[in-house]
């Protein structure tokens, strides 16, 4: 059942109680005044539930997006103290050939 049906439904029902119910004891503003407690009741009671649930929903994205916050600064501060060393420079290649150059055709 869709929400709007069961508020048509539970209206529904507190008119049908009000309307049969006007001789059992308790003079008509005290039923009416009951009704109206009972809808006020649940109507507070969905309201609760609702924003509950709004309230965890909005709770847990927070949340969320901390810890994904927490775990990359973690990921970055790793990557930022380890840091290598300077390399060294490669040796020196010693010449093949140590002597002079000679032109080919004199």
């Amino acid at each position: 059942m869709t929400l709007d049906r069961i508020r048509k439904f539970s209206g529904g029902l507190v008119a049908l109680l009000i309307l049969v119910f006007p001789s059992c004891g308790k003079n008509r503003q005290e039923q009416v005044e009951a009704a109206v407690a009972e809808r006020v009741a649940e109507f507070q009671q969905k309201q609760v539930q609702t924003c509950r649930v709004e309230l965890l929903t909005e709770a847990e994205k927070i949340v969320d997006s901390l810890l994904l916050h927490e775990a990359l600064q973690e990921v970055t501060d790793s990557l930022n103290r380890v840091r290598p060393a300077r390399p060294l420079p490669p040796p020196a290649i010693p010449p093949i050939d140590s002597t002079g150059i000679q032109p080919i055709f004199e």
